[in-house]
């Protein structure tokens, strides 16, 4: 069983709130206070595999936040690869993307610019996200734990049935 999941969904809200009301201070205050929290959660429930992948990416997006101002950096490029160039130029360089975690950086202006938001990932519904490394590892902790929790419940489960 995961531990201190009430820490985990007020620090996602907590991010949602602040991507939501398109305040850059307040999503950058909001970076900057949820990612310990999400990072000790994953502590704290290291024994699960899931866990593991979802610290280190975790750890990843934080550095690369920290690092570049409390957002997290996006080349213009990558952000007209989803949205269209008609899209990009309401935003220069060194500008938020509005109900985003994500500033528009030019590549050779970022800090850890390798782990930033690169990848563009084509979802089944919704229109296209780009993510980070950081952020994969995470989507692979996700699946793994939530995977490992179900199996676990599972046995559980099917062990107090045969007991009882």
């Amino acid at each position: 069983m995961i531990r201190v999941n009430f820490v985990t969904f007020a620090a996602l809200g907590l991010q949602l709130i602040a991507i939501g009301s398109q305040d850059v201070n307040l999503t950058r205050a909001a970076m900057f206070l949820t990612y310990p929290l999400l990072i000790a959660v994953a502590v704290i429930n290291w024994r699960l595999l899931g866990m593991r992948l979802i610290l280190a990416g975790a750890l990843l997006n934080f550095v690369v936040i920290a690092a570049n101002g409390g957002l997290m950096p996006v080349s213009a490029s990558t952000v007209a690869g989803i949205n269209g160039r008609e899209a990009i130029e309401n935003l220069s360089a060194r500008k938020a993307v509005p109900g985003s975690k994500s500033v528009v950086m030019p590549e050779d202006e970022m800090v850890l610019g390798v782990f930033a938001d690169r990848f563009v990932v084509h979802l089944p519904v919704g229109s296209p996200k780009v993510v980070s490394a950081g952020d994969l590892l995470i989507g692979a902790g996700l699946a793994a734990a939530t995977g490992q929790v179900l199996t676990r419940t599972r046995s559980s489960v099917l062990a107090k049935n045969r007991d009882g």
